[in-house]
């Protein structure tokens, strides 16, 4: 790989969402209960003063979509770098890097990109160093519960926890955006949802269920990443196909998330629902331990954008996609910034 000798490399070597050999048991565990240890009401309600302060502007469909873009690719990863103890004075410049580190996780990546990527986690790193040695007890922060868990667990490696704090960092950026983007676009498509939702702004709280309950439909229709990767440990035979040991297999989870086995309409956006099992944050031992942190943060963004956005502009944004091989992150646009039909937001498929 392009990325192996590099920093980036070296934070890629030790992600244990990656790996599932026996050394990785308790950093797993560790970031399992430091998760789980988090205020999730707390983070709600970091997530929306970000988008208050930071992103949503809806003076125009122009306004709107810039925003909205915005809001996507960096409330939760400032979410998350508060929880991890940044100040406010470093929130943007860490989504910054963030930005700049996840390119060079795509095979689309520049040698430009690949470069900065380098530069961005030599930086992240750096400033994570910084924050471990000067960690106090602090409730609810999500560096403490980390390093309290590590202690507790016997985890000592120290590179390898901040190279993990990278990657809780990286995860958020992508798989949370694509959520948020997702969610806002089945919302648009949906014109008596998108009616109910406006009509409930006087109502916080009903709003927020509702809410929350149609982004956990959305990630399972519509999964912001649609497939990842795992390698054969040794040779395998898996349904009568034999494969060698080192040969890639394409996991396509947005397929798997759609398999009628588990639902007869499987391929339909009902955001009301009964809870199911979905691939979106993986299963089993795989499952991705930030499931509920990501949910809440989605739903609080999309929750503060509605509070905060004309009905009408809606019908004024057209809708790409950020280029990726496995994840589907919408980019909003306004009318005039692309006149293409065919990219209508209430239309695009």
């Amino acid at each position: 790989m392009a990325i192996a000798t590099s920093p980036t490399g070296e934070v890629f070597a030790h992600l244990v969402r990656m790996n599932d050999g026996v050394k990785h048991t308790r950093p797993k565990l560790v970031l399992e209960r430091a998760l789980g240890a988090v205020n999730l009401t707390h983070v709600g309600a970091r997530a929306r003063f970000h988008s208050q302060q930071h992103t949503l502007q809806s003076g125009s469909p122009h306004a709107l979509a810039a925003s909205l873009n915005n809001a996507m690719l960096t409330v939760p990863v400032i979410t998350l770098a508060e929880l991890l103890g940044f100040e406010p004075s470093q929130w943007q410049q860490v989504a910054l890097w963030m930005a700049q580190f996840v390119s060079c996780l795509s095979p689309l990546s520049s040698s430009i990109q690949l470069a900065a990527a380098s530069d961005a986690a030599t930086e992240l790193l750096d400033r994570l160093t910084l924050l471990v040695d000067a960690s106090r007890p602090a409730s609810g922060q999500l560096l403490h519960h980390v390093l309290a868990n590590a202690a507790a667990c016997g985890w000592g490696e120290r590179r390898a926890l901040l190279c993990n704090l990278v990657g809780l960092m990286s995860q958020t950026f992508e798989a949370t955006a694509g959520l948020i983007g997702n969610t806002w676009l089945a919302l648009s498509r949906s014109p008596d949802l998108l009616a109910q939702l406006f009509a409930a702004r006087e109502a916080p709280s009903s709003l927020g269920l509702q809410v929350q309950s149609l982004v956990n439909e959305v990630c399972r229709f519509d999964a912001p990443i649609q497939n990842t990767r795992r390698f054969v440990a040794q040779d395998a035979l898996i349904l009568g196909t034999p494969l060698p040991a080192g040969a890639p297999i394409l996991l396509l989870l947005g397929s798997a998330n759609r398999d009628n086995t588990n639902d007869q309409r499987a391929d339909e956006l009902q955001w009301t629902r009964a809870p199911q099992p979905y691939f979106s944050f993986g299963h089993g031992v795989h499952a991705c331990p930030g499931r509920s942190l990501a949910l809440v943060i989605a739903a609080n963004v999309i929750t503060q954008a509605i509070q905060s956005t004309p009905l009408d502009h809606l019908s004024s944004l057209l809708v790409d996609y950020r280029p990726s091989v496995n994840a589907r992150i919408p980019v909003f646009k306004a009318k005039q910034d692309n006149p293409s039909p065919s990219s209508n937001l209430l239309d695009a498929t």
